[in-house]
């Protein structure tokens, strides 16, 4: 099925470059042609009209083609129930949807073994217990919550002045998540770190704590990455305890004392209490509603304890108003066999599910601010007011954010007012739909290795996560429409030799939107920008460009 709709969306992405690539060969045309005498000029531009219109009417039939072969294997789609989508983009509800956005409260929420939390605290901050701490479990028990809890609590902020949380990468390198330690306990020496080895990053860490103390997480750590532990613990220069989450026992170095907690499913009692909480409602508004009661238990089978299962279920739940609207969902996840990841993205409304799905292109857990990703839904044409006198483009996304809040498919960090400030996906959420997005052609990231050479065409979004910008080949980016950068060690004369490649085919590039945020000064000639015809949004949040040619 995924590779079906990445056929489609290949195709259709394949007819729109077409129809691009006519209008700008048209409009440059005509301004080529203005400086020639009016004979000359008339026969020029309808020659290469003609070759253009010739080009375009071959592409567009390979196009249908295409989608009409689809077509007839197209298997029987699954019909869900879509009802949010006219109550959510209606603008029907606003009173009762400020009311639930007001009061929305913060989405990390641990229930569990709480006696064990705080046997955790205890030996984290103590001198004498183990360095090192491994939540085990397998995906979706709440470890990256678990963690997080304790790596916000004030006690433990408190008692480590330094603290650092890294995303291990699946292709493991030492010397990066070193350099990611360092940049979180000293943001001013972000270039400094690009050139030191692996060797003089640890001992500029040590040198920066000066024998203080250091709380590092490590989240998602394989087979593979467990010896950066030993990197770690092997440095005299600072101590750190570490806590890891994984879904396997390691076989940790020898160096280490540690302690292991495991993480397993919740009882009955447990889940229901996360059931309440982000369903948002209150025990006796349960035990008073004698329907509500008789679907507990075909809740708490569905979910299975698993924390995951109940975020996303509950998340879902709230946004239906009436007791026959909860049965038809929970019947639904019965007849899917409880598969909740997807029960809930096919129960959002279809204007939201783009928004969702872009998520993605962020690297695993980022910190993304909510202005950042409503700017980009919006650059990006996913939302379109029905009737734009009376309501924006913003509006429609701020929209489409509270929802995706609503629904537990959003975690967000709050300002000391209480609006939110950044967000992200829970990493279950990501895990699962992240590489289903890329798999079809939705976009692209630098950290991904599965592309292969056939589908580069296809290629309209693209993100880079690590490394260089400039490994990419010209034929890679002929059809980009939009490139946001999250490397911000990228040099600003790598983003001048990454526009050009755009463009050195064909004198013209299809980009409509480039973020470019964080990264210092980059390089953007006139020559460049001039030739970006259908740009219409450039980020330079925090770029300390001096000035735009």
């Amino acid at each position: 099925m995924i590779r079906q709709v990445a056929r489609v969306l290949k195709a259709i992405y394949s007819a729109d470059d077409a129809t691009d690539t006519l209008l700008i060969r048209n409009e440059l045309q005509q301004i080529r042609f203005r400086r020639r005498d009016n004979q000359t000029r008339s026969f020029m531009f309808s020659f290469a009209s003609l070759c253009s219109h010739i080009l375009f009417i071959h592409e567009m039939k390979k196009s249908m083609n295409e989608v009409r072969r689809l077509v007839k294997k197209k298997e029987k789609a699954v019909t869900w129930d879509n009802a949010t989508t006219s109550r959510l983009l209606s603008f029907e509800n606003d009173q009762e949807y400020g009311w639930r956005w007001l009061f929305l409260e913060e989405t990390n929420y641990f229930v569990g073994p709480e006696q064990k939390m705080n046997e955790l605290f205890i030996r984290l901050k103590s001198h004498e217990f183990p360095k090192v701490i491994a939540v085990v479990g397998e995906g979706g028990l709440g470890k990256t919550t678990l963690a997080t809890t304790l790596y916000n609590r004030v006690d433990v902020m408190r008692n480590f002045t330094n603290r650092a949380w890294v995303q291990v990468p699946s292709l493991f390198d030492a010397r990066y998540v070193l350099a990611d330690i360092l940049r979180q306990i000293n943001q001013v020496e972000l270039v400094v770190e690009s050139t030191l080895s692996e060797d003089e990053l640890k001992v500029r860490i040590g040198e920066l704590l000066n024998g203080g103390r250091c709380l590092i997480v490590l989240e998602g750590v394989g087979v593979e990455s467990s010896q950066i532990l030993a990197t770690l613990l092997n440095s005299s220069q600072f101590d750190a305890r570490i806590i890891i989450t994984t879904r396997i026992v390691l076989n940790l170095p020898y160096q280490a004392t540690y302690l292991t907690l495991r993480l397993g499913r919740l009882n009955e009692e447990e889940s229901w209490k996360l059931f309440l909480n982000k369903v948002r409602m209150a025990e006796a508004e349960v035990m008073n509603n004698s329907q509500l009661i008789t679907l507990k238990k075909q809740i708490l089978k569905i979910c299975d304890g698993l924390p995951s299962a109940i975020v996303l279920l509950a998340g879902l739940l709230s946004t239906k108003r009436l007791c026959d609207d909860w049965y038809r969902a929970i019947v639904r996840a019965s007849n899917n066999k409880g598969d909740i990841l997807a029960l809930s993205y096919h129960d959002l409304p279809s204007e939201i599910k783009p928004c969702f799905l872009y998520m993605g292109i962020f690297p695993r857990k980022a910190e993304i601010p909510v202005r950042r990703l409503i700017h980009l839904w919006v650059a990006e044409g996913f939302l379109m007011p029905s009737d734009p006198e009376k309501t924006n483009h913003e509006d429609i996304a701020e929209r489409c954010f509270k929802e995706l809040v609503i629904r537990n498919m959003i975690q967000v960090r709050r300002k000391s007012d209480g609006s939110p400030k950044t967000c992200y996906m829970p990493g279950f959420l990501y895990d699962f739909f992240s590489s289903k997005a890329e798999a079809v052609g939705f976009f692209h990231t630098s950290c991904a290795s599965t592309t292969k050479q056939s589908e580069l065409a296809a290629v309209r979004r693209l993100a880079t996560h690590s490394g260089m910008i400039n490994n990419f080949p010209s034929a890679f980016l002929q059809n980009l429409r939009s490139f946001v950068a999250f490397n911000t060690q990228i040099h600003a004369r790598d983003v001048g030799m990454f526009l050009n490649k755009i463009i050195s085919n064909r004198s013209f590039g299809l980009l409509y939107m480039l973020d470019l945020e964080g990264l210092y000064k980059p390089m953007l000639s006139n020559d460049v920008l001039r030739k970006l015809i259908h740009l219409k949004y450039l980020g330079l949040r925090s770029t300390f460009i001096d000035s735009l040619p």
